[in-house]
């Protein structure tokens, strides 16, 4: 597997781990009793996951599309 196909699926998977304890939080599994906490700590979780996808996706490379780096890295 090339170098850049498994550091873009470790995106992937931070992504997917975020998202999982955001819905864990969410769901009143860590902090049960503080709503406002709860809502907060998911809500980070939430947001670094998407975070995490831009990343996958390139959203923060600061490159145009289609720029000949782009094709040089795929």
């Amino acid at each position: 597997m090339p170098r850049t196909t498994k550091r873009r699926s470790v995106f992937l998977v931070s992504s997917a781990l975020c998202a999982v304890i955001s819905g864990i939080a969410f769901g009143g599994v860590i902090l049960r009793d503080d709503l406002t906490g709860r809502l907060i700590f998911g809500a980070a979780w939430a947001a670094l996951a998407v975070v995490w996808l831009g990343i996958y996706f390139g959203g923060f490379s600061g490159r145009p599309e289609g720029s000949p780096e782009d094709d040089r890295t795929r």
